[in-house]
């Protein structure tokens, strides 16, 4: 940061001659963005964001086509050095030659105090069961691959004695909750989402190196509940930077579940072929849970069933060309007076409308003045061969700066989910609520 920034650009005509003399207008764009750490991790709201113009001007090219022109990669002050920002400084260039003609271009340079990312390339849910080696990932703020080592420590994080409920309103304790209640170990609301980096470590399970290119072995170490996993490397500045990241493991043939949440499902896959079958692990990490599971596709519901999971139930669906497209599965159940939905797809692509095609040309070249051949050779996905309709076209090239001659591409799209439930009784109302400490009303909000 606070470096100057040298940039520099060529202007070539079609042919790839240099324009000599263009008239060149720039403009410095500062935006901020911040390493995607995970859901649990937000930077501060109070932090100002908005974009700002750091330089604008005007140049032209010289006798190679060339232009040059420097800026200051200045930082915004008001965000802190340790949320580690990254300011992505948009070039907007537009070049007009001596005829009038315009184009522009754009291109973006990322800058933070430091310039190294790492990340443990793993999903934030795992199953024991599926556990792999993994490789440490470390990239330059425009997510370049770069070689690094250094060290990783991997936590295990205290779990709560039961459930939390995550409350409908901020991080802001509600006093009219009486030490009665409190005592009796009713589910409480904290905040509205799990914030792990405030849960405690437990015990160290592993510390060690770590090399880019080389994969950390845990599956042995790993066992059902909640990791904080932290890396820490040098960049080329010599400037240390750390990587954390939040994991929970869930072991559905022990049974064993951390108590994030109250139920754990898990696809054995999420795409599937008709003849082969969609499976759910569904498993509860506390008491027993009545799920009421629709299946649908593209707004057509096909399946309604009901089931009591206890600790873990297989579920399984055979999958059958009426589903192409894709299945939606909706596990609907009520929990600590909170109805709780979640949904889960399996893709089941239209691979039976796949075709093949491969282009053949030809020219006889012992005969000057022959045209040249094409031939088409159109196979299925199981490379037989198909009766097939084609349309085909030609266009110049070089208008594609002027307009993108894009053709659709995928005529037979993978679905989605339309179906939107709601069950009444269960929903956000505004409410007054009457603090008996307090001894006089008090307007809560969202409750």
């Amino acid at each position: 940061m606070n470096n100057e920034v040298k940039v520099s650009g060529d202007v070539l005509n079609y042919a790839g001659n240099p324009l000599d003399g263009a008239e060149v207008e720039y403009k410095v764009v500062r935006g901020v963005r911040y390493i995607d750490w995970g859901w649990w991790w937000r930077p501060g709201p109070s932090y100002d964001n908005s974009e700002r113009v750091i330089i604008f001007g005007k140049t032209k090219s010289d006798q190679k086509g060339v232009f040059n022109f420097n800026f200051l990669a200045v930082p915004n002050e008001n965000i802190p050095e340790k949320d580690q920002p990254i300011f992505d400084f948009r070039i907007e260039i537009t070049v007009k030659d001596i005829t009038g003609e315009t184009h522009t271009a754009e291109t973006v340079v990322s800058v933070g105090y430091k310039a190294l990312i790492l990340k443990t390339g793993l999903e934030e849910s795992l199953d024991v069961k599926t556990l792999k080696p993994f490789r440490i990932e470390a990239t330059n703020l425009l997510g370049l691959p770069q070689k690094s080592k250094g060290n990783i420590t991997i936590e295990k994080m205290k779990e709560p004695d039961r459930l939390i409920r995550n409350s409908y309103w901020d991080d802001q304790e509600r006093t009219f909750y009486s030490q009665e209640l409190k005592e009796k170990g009713i589910s409480i609301p904290k905040s509205p989402v799990i914030s792990y980096s405030e849960w405690k470590v437990e015990k160290q399970v592993f510390s060690g190196k770590f090399d880019s290119e080389v994969s950390v072995d845990a599956t042995s170490i790993m066992q059902a509940g909640v990791y904080k996993m932290t890396t820490t490397a040098k960049d080329i500045f010599g400037m240390e930077t750390t990587g954390i990241s939040f994991h929970q493991v869930r072991d559905f043939e022990e049974n064993k579940f951390p108590k994030t949440k109250p139920l754990h499902v898990s696809l054995a896959a999420t795409v599937g072929e008709p003849g082969g079958k969609a499976y759910l692990n569904i498993g509860v990490a506390e008491k027993p849970v009545y799920v009421l599971l629709i299946a649908e596709n593209n707004g057509t519901i096909f399946l309604k069933e009901n089931m009591k999971v206890n600790k873990t139930i297989l579920f399984s669906y055979p999958i059958s060309e009426a589903n192409r497209g894709g299945i939606t599965f909706h596990l609907m159940y009520v929990y600590n007076n909170r109805q709780e939905h979640e949904k889960y797809f399996v893709d089941v692509p239209f691979t039976n409308k796949q075709l093949d095609i491969k282009l053949e040309t030809f020219r006889d070249k012992i005969y000057p003045g022959t045209k040249e051949e094409y031939s088409f050779i159109i196979t299925g996905d199981k490379k037989d061969g198909v009766l097939a309709e084609m349309v085909t076209t030609m266009f110049d090239a070089s208008l594609e700066s002027f307009e993108k001659h894009n053709w659709r591409q995928q005529f037979y799209n993978s679905g989605y989910s339309q179906l939107h439930t709601e069950v009444f009784g269960f929903q956000e109302v505004q409410n007054f609520v009457l603090n008996y400490e307090w001894n006089h009303s008090v307007y809560d909000g969202n409750v």
